[in-house]
């Protein structure tokens, strides 16, 4: 299943930073989500042994010529600033969004944004998901668990109706998610709701590089700061691209 939406207009492109560290290659985020949805900061392991990450914006709606292809939607088709092979890594959404395998709309996954979007602190020494203190004892849990989209209700007699705050954007990690989830996530992006959308795609610079750098020794991903990804096994990162055990 092929997604497209249209735009004629060219994308930003935000600067992305790539660092090399001695054990793998990991890109430094730092993505504002727009429209008050803050800035979400922190790091993402490459999928690729040389690669750039990319960070676009388009106007919405937008034609993204994708396929699914060995557990990532790849480009099929340069243009819009994108070439053929490039990786979607992640994109923003909506928090509460149509989940098509439930039939249902509900509470999906998504890193949030720093409402101000002032720069994390670092350091501490006890990793990423603990190190920064707005991000310490179980907020995020807190924010998966509340109402989304919607302050506490307050009646207006006058007016006889509830106040409400506009969806609340997230940033969406496509890796190790089905199609369905991706697809969900990034069609959740309407017109009614937003005017642009943010992606990040990865760009292998070696022919070459058409899988991750060691699918029999994984090294754990490095996850936006403030919240953790599982790390992923050999058998996970087997089953995600279609290799034969």
């Amino acid at each position: 299943m092929l997604l497209v939406w249209h735009s004629r207009a060219a994308p930003m492109r935000p600067r992305a930073r790539l660092l090399a560290t001695e054990t793998a290659a990991v890109f430094e985020l730092r993505v504002n989500l727009g429209q008050g949805g803050g800035m979400v900061e922190g790091e993402l392991q490459a999928f690729f042994s040389k690669s750039e990450l990319l960070t676009v914006r388009y106007p919405v709606p937008v034609e993204l010529r994708v396929r699914p292809e060995r557990g990532v939607l790849r480009v099929y088709e340069t243009g819009y600033g994108l070439r053929e092979g490039d990786v979607l890594r992640a994109c923003s959404t909506f928090e509460m969004r149509f989940d098509s395998a439930a039939r249902e709309t509900r509470l999906g996954p998504g890193f949030h944004g720093r409402p101000n979007g002032d720069a994390i602190a670092q350091g501490g020494g006890r990793g990423a998901a603990s190190s920064i203190p707005w991000l310490e004892g179980g907020w995020w849990r807190e924010q998966l668990s509340r109402t989304v989209g919607l302050r506490e209700p307050q009646n207006l007699p006058e007016l006889g109706v509830f106040s409400e705050t506009a969806p609340t954007k997230v940033l969406f990690v496509a890796d190790g998610q089905s199609f369905e989830r991706v697809r969900d996530a990034l069609l959740a992006n309407v017109p009614d709701k937003t005017d642009n959308v943010v992606m990040l795609f990865e760009r292998p610079l070696d022919p070459k590089a058409t899988r991750p750098r060691d699918l029999s020794s994984p090294r754990p991903r490095v996850p936006p700061k403030g919240e953790s990804f599982s790390p992923l096994t050999a058998d996970d990162l087997r089953d995600l691209f279609g290799e034969k055990g």
